[in-house]
């Protein structure tokens, strides 16, 4: 219950949802204005166009207060600059929090996509390696055992279809084919790395 000497502040508060212009100018920008710059600087640091920034955010507070209608909470039994201080504290509070969260959010998407690239990039780069590697394979059998394994990605029993054979020789066709294919691999390498 409002007490007699917060019945000016609940009529402040009253012009203030009817967005009179005189009392918002008055009361929420110049008389407040010390206030919701100490709690802004409690939260930001400061910037180039600081004094521009506090504005900003300050009007931003407003619509805030207004849209959301946080005077409707105010019922007298205090001072109205110590609700709105109140008020003011929670809302950049969250509104810094949810800056945070979407700047880990963007740094997390980033950091996937940027991974992601470059699993992408080593990919192709071994493709090209072991292609480069089958190319220089003498047995025409064994590269197109690797060719279709690890280029064309066949599956195993697409691979021995086109073969004709059953597991356990392909299995040995296989096992021939990488010993052939890791002596010519390792020679690519060294080449590269010279």
């Amino acid at each position: 219950m409002a007490t007699e000497q917060y019945t000016e502040d609940l009529a402040i508060a009253q012009k203030l949802l009817e967005r009179d212009s005189k009392t918002t100018e008055q009361f929420f920008f110049e008389e407040c204005s010390g206030i919701f710059y100490f709690i802004i600087s409690h939260f930001y640091s400061e910037e180039n166009d600081w004094e521009e920034k506090k504005m900003e955010l300050i009007n931003q507070f407003y619509l805030y207060v207004i849209d959301t209608n946080a005077l409707k909470g105010y019922r007298g039994d205090s001072k109205l600059k110590t609700y709105l201080r109140q008020v003011a504290f929670n809302y950049f509070g969250r509104q810094v929090e949810k800056e945070e969260k979407r700047k880990i959010a963007e740094t997390k998407f980033y950091e996937q996509e940027q991974l992601e690239r470059m699993l992408e990039d080593e990919r192709k780069n071994i493709k090209s390696n072991v292609r480069q590697g089958i190319a220089k394979m003498k047995d025409e059998r064994n590269a197109f055992i690797l060719q279709k394994m690890f280029v064309e990605d066949f599956t195993k029993g697409e691979i021995m279809l086109e073969l004709d054979v059953k597991g356990s020789h392909f299995d040995v066709l296989k096992g021939r084919a990488k010993e052939e294919f890791t002596i010519y691999y390792l020679e690519l390498k060294n080449e590269k790395n010279e």
